[in-house]
């Protein structure tokens, strides 16, 4: 289930944005997935609780954004991509449109 993977690698990075922040929670993220990814917030909600719980942390809401594709750029990363697969960020041609594996982190909330 890539949810589960997902879900690990979102609170390993959120987790260590807290700590380079000085806060003692996470309370919030916004993510950002590709439409071609078949995520449900609930379900990633589920393996966020989950995986905060494994990791020694607290669990975090999750809003989960269903925007557009998303791609790999080979100078970018993974990033917004056009229609035609060129890289929204610097206009690098035949990018790869991300399928489940591509996120972006939007936003994170501390308290």
């Amino acid at each position: 289930m890539h949810e589960h993977s997902l879900a690990d690698a979102i609170v390993e990075k959120v987790e260590a944005l807290r700590r380079e922040r000085g806060a003692s929670r996470v309370t919030r993220v916004v993510i950002r997935v590709s439409e071609l990814a078949s995520l449900s917030e609930q379900s990633l909600q589920l393996m966020l609780d989950h995986a905060a719980e494994e990791a020694g942390g607290s669990s975090f809401t999750v809003e989960l954004v269903v925007d557009g594709l998303l791609g790999h750029c080979p100078s970018c990363g993974i990033v917004p991509i056009s229609e035609d697969l060129d890289c929204c960020q610097c206009g690098a041609e035949n990018c790869r449109p991300a399928m489940d594996e591509g996120m972006l982190l939007v936003s994170c909330e501390f308290e």
